[in-house]
């Protein structure tokens, strides 16, 4: 039971060390170790990030206007939340690159094994073990990255992941407007915060997994109303 209440979080969290270890490895690659040593590829690498933030910034902001029709700035824990989303499917790309390194590794496990059964004279005895985790792990890593952004965090389901997002993080079904049916989620506009953007739906996040693999349907309608605080000097 403990095993399949928590099996995504472990997944999330061998996918993580998964990936680490494959970057680790990256480092210590003839072809990629002397370039860490330049400065002109940190900075090279500084400016590509920042402008990868940047874009996917403005790509997140253009999705929640998409979705609520107001100005994402309304929405600023979706909007970060969105962004990261974004930057993680154009990153997933590079995912690739593992794996055509990781064919590389497995050609040599190959040629370990071709040593180890037909050669038998000047056969391998101490098999690369580095290669054949490199292989093994690059294959998950790249199989679930691919899995990930072609059914989960695609152009169709971003939005809707930040719909939900939106429900988790900004709106709020607490709130003193009189005007406004009770336990509806609302979230305030403006600098007066004297509008609200209410949506008569009410979605909850039960679990990471259920995040990441649900399908939901958007609402198309969404109210912008005038929130009028309730008088207490009545009560």
């Amino acid at each position: 039971n403990w095993l399949q209440n928590n099996q995504f979080a472990l997944k999330l969290w061998g996918l993580s060390l998964a990936t680490i270890y494959l970057c680790i490895s990256l480092e210590r690659i003839t072809f990629f170790k002397p370039l860490w040593s330049f400065t002109t590829t940190k900075v090279f690498l500084s400016v590509a990030v920042s402008l990868l933030i940047v874009f996917c910034t403005g790509k997140a902001a253009g999705i929640i206007n998409s979705v609520f029709g107001v100005d994402a700035s309304s929405l600023p824990f979706t909007l970060t939340f969105t962004t990261a989303m974004m930057v993680f499917s154009y990153l997933v790309p590079v995912v690739f690159v593992l794996g055509m390194i990781g064919s590389g590794h497995l050609l040599i496990v190959l040629a370990w094994c071709k040593s180890r059964f037909y050669d038998r004279n000047n056969a391998l005895d101490i098999p690369p073990m580095s290669s054949v985790f490199f292989a093994v792990l690059s294959g998950i890593v790249v199989h679930q990255g691919w899995s990930w952004s072609n059914h989960n965090f695609n152009n169709e389901a971003i939005p809707k992941k930040a719909y939900l997002l939106a429900h988790k993080l900004d709106f709020n079904s607490k709130h003193e407007c009189a005007n406004v049916r009770k336990g509806v989620p609302v979230v305030f506009l403006g600098n007066s915060q004297n509008t609200v953007l209410a949506d008569i739906e009410s979605q909850d996040i039960p679990s990471v997994e259920w995040f990441f693999e649900s399908d939901i349907t958007v609402p198309k309608q969404f109210y912008r109303i005038s929130c009028n605080m309730k008088d207490y000097s009545k009560s």
